[in-house]
């Protein structure tokens, strides 16, 4: 899971520019995460870009530009970096306003095991909390469980 929020509030920012900050913010994560594991597969087995661009049907200039500046990835793309480093990318927003997990199939609330809600602004720390998470129920506010 992506361990940051995009929506970060940048006092010093117009709204343009946190909009930038934000867009720049999420394409650096994935560059990081698809070179990270490139990174780990060149240590165990020698892997190259040549090797990722392959696997890509690309050109290995086009592919290592990707890792030299910042690229514009479509979705598309991501996906098949994802599927050429036998990655599963899992997708996940916070809710600034309730603090809560959206994911595409559920959303949940976060809890600490002291049974207290964790705040949007907590939930960026989430990696190091000590936590418990629950499906929100439609109908209700509470705590219905820990996964």
């Amino acid at each position: 899971m992506t361990q940051f929020m995009t929506s970060r509030k940048m006092p010093d920012l117009s709204p343009e520019e946190t909009r930038e900050f934000n867009r720049r913010l999420l394409r650096s994560s994935f560059v990081s995460i698809f070179w990270n594991a490139i990174t780990a597969r060149k240590r165990a087995k020698g892997y190259k870009l040549q090797d990722l661009a392959h696997s890509l049907g690309r050109d290995k200039s086009v592919v290592s530009k990707w890792f030299s500046s910042e690229p514009n990835w479509t979705i598309d793309t991501i996906a098949d970096i994802g599927a050429a480093l036998d990655l599963k990318i899992k997708v996940y927003a916070v809710d600034e306003e309730g603090g809560n997990i959206i994911t595409p199939s559920e959303i949940y609330h976060v809890w600490t095991k002291q049974n207290q809600k964790v705040t949007s602004s907590e939930c960026k720390e989430l990696p190091e909390l000590n936590f418990v998470v629950g499906p929100v129920r439609r109908t209700s506010t509470e705590k219905v469980g820990s996964l």
